[in-house]
Parts: C-alpha cells; structure tokens; sequence
C-alpha cells in the first residue's frame, strides 16, 4: 500500500509538470513571439489577411481563430472521452494519452520561424497543444476525489493548483535568465529566434520528467460500482432532469470561457496595447503566477470553513471587477 503523503505529492507535481506548458506556449512567451516576430505584414498577405494595419494585428487575429478552433473541440471530445473514461474507469490512460500528445505538439514548436507554412504548422501546433492540455486536466481532476477525503478534497485541490503556478514561476524564471536577459542565450545562438523557440521542447521535456510520479504512483479513480452508465445521449436528457444542473453547467461555460479569452491574449494584450518587450512579458508571467500561486496555497484551507458555493461566487465577482479595470487601464503601471 502506497502512502498516502507519495500520493498526494505525485498528483500535485503533475501540475507543476503540465502548467509551465499552458504558461510559455499558450498566455505568455509564445503568444507574443507569434503576433510579433511571425506574422509580418507580408507573411499575412500571402495568407490573405490583409484588412489590417499591421503584422500584429494580424496575428492577433490568427491567434483567435485558433483559440476559438481550439474551444470548439474541446466542447466535442471533452463529453466523448468523458463518456468513455467512465465506461471503462481508465482516467490514468486517458491521462496518459493527452499528456503524450501535448510533449509531442510542444516539441513540434521548435520549427515555428517566420514563414508561411511555419505559420500554420504553429497554430495547428498550438491548437492540438490547447486542446490536449484542457482534456488533460478532466481526467486528472476527476481522479482526486479517490486520493483523499471529501473533507479535504478543497485543500488538497487548492494546493496542487498553487503548485503548478509555482511550476511555471519557475519555469518562466529559467526561460527569464538563461535565454531572454543574457546577451548570448545559454547553449542556443540567438539566431532565427532560437531562444525563444527552444523553450516549447524545454516545456516538453519538462512535463515528461515531472509527470513521470503522477503515473507511478498515483492510483487509477475508485470507481463507484453501484452508480450506473448512461449513453451520452441520455447523459444530457438526465442532467436537465436534476435541479439547478443546467443553471450551473451555464455559469460554468461562461466563467471557462472568460478566463480561456483571459489566458489566450493576456500575454498579446500586454505586448500589443501596452509594448511589453519580451522581458516584461515574461515578468508579468512570473508576477502573475507568483500572486496566483501564493493565493492558491494561502487559501487552500478556507474551503474548511466556508462552502464552496460562497468561494465560487466571491471569486467570480473578484475576476469580473479587476477584469474590468485591466480592460480599460490606461496605462502599463495600472495593467
């Protein structure tokens, strides 16, 4: 029997180990490098883009093309291999899956230079890499509730998720001072954006070593074997049935997708609105996921003593006041 402490601590280095990746390739460091090195005015000509006034606008508008191609297969896969993965209690395959599939999309990156065919391979790159990382976390976050108690699933959720913050804390700090501040970038020449390109494999290589305990150790979901499975088809007709489920899977669509749009152009809004350099792009990464991470741990006991319920709605109307005031700041120092 494998103690429970090992567990514990293997499922939480499974998002030190993936969020680094949703952290450089998807909100900070690749963002900006795509809308403002890749997509020059002339590649985006050639695509046929060319109601804008500028690369950057143009790869802005790529960029949220793919994030809305993105959103729209993980509405279709996420029900389906949900489905599946009750059917035959096999989150960790699941898991697995999508995890091999983000290291594989990640290493990919390495190919995204300037260039009309690098362009479409990076999104079509990024978009499977979104994807795989969104359908990733169902099945690790459905395997929780079997590593410990109801009573201290909150803490145990809010501490694993303070953890990958820290994991990308880490990560953008290695990116920050090993390739970005010095002259010449460490063991890569700063050729062809070399340095910035290196650090989506570097992601990759990251989230195999670190996630390598999650699969050792972490045991496959306790099953509930008195609870019956439905088609997916009647999945939805007995959701409707059970009161306040439609109410609360709608208010759960639209707090994803407001914090998707957030993470998918916080990074391009800081580099094209307000001219972040890479450097700053990357210290509003760090600033970020440092007041994240410290608020993650900070909190993770307050489920103990306030229901969840009134955690969600204080959260929520958190996010909505200072997203207001982020989206109309009018300056670098209130950003």
């Amino acid at each position: 029997m494998l103690d429970s402490t090992l567990i514990i601590f293997s499922y939480s280095l499974f998002d030190w180990a993936i969020s680094p990746a949703s952290s450089i390739i998807a909100t900070f460091i690749f963002p900006s490098y795509f809308v403002s090195a890749m997509t020059t005015p002339d590649i985006c000509h050639a695509i046929g883009i060319m109601a804008v006034s500028s690369g950057q606008n143009c790869g802005t508008i790529l960029w949220g093309h793919m994030a809305t191609v993105a959103a729209i297969l993980i509405t279709m896969l996420a029900p389906m291999c949900g489905n599946l993965a009750d059917r035959h209690n096999n989150c960790k395959q699941w898991t697995a899956l999508f995890t091999m599939v983000t290291i594989i999309s990640a290493m990919v990156l390495w190919y995204a230079q300037p260039g009309t065919i690098w362009v479409w391979l990076t999104l079509i790159a990024v978009c499977i890499n979104m994807v795989a990382i969104e359908l990733t976390f169902i099945f690790y976050n459905a395997i929780l509730p079997s590593i410990t108690k109801r009573e201290t699933l909150g803490r145990i959720s809010s501490i694993s998720w303070a953890t990958g913050y820290f994991g990308s804390i880490v990560a953008l700090v290695g990116v920050l001072v090993l390739f970005v501040l010095p002259e010449q970038p460490w063991l890569i020449d700063s050729s062809e954006f070399k340095y910035i390109r290196i650090t989506c494999p570097l992601t990759a290589l990251w989230l195999a070593l670190f996630a390598l305990p999650f699969f050792l150790y972490v045991p496959e979901r306790i099953q509930n074997q008195s609870k019956q499975h439905y088609p997916l088809s009647q999945c939805f007709t007995r959701a409707w049935s059970i009161k306040g489920m439609i109410q609360y899977l709608m208010a759960r669509m639209l707090i994803a997708d407001a914090l998707t749009t957030a993470f998918a152009f916080g990074g391009i809004l800081a580099s094209t609105v307000h001219g972040f350099s890479s450097q700053e792009v990357l210290m509003l990464g760090i600033g970020l996921n440092l007041s994240a991470g410290i608020g993650g741990m900070a909190l993770s006991g307050l489920s103990d003593w306030v229901e969840d319920y009134y955690l969600v709605v204080a959260y929520t109307l958190a996010l909505l006041i200072t997203g207001i005031y982020i989206t109309f700041a009018h300056n670098t120092l209130h950003f």
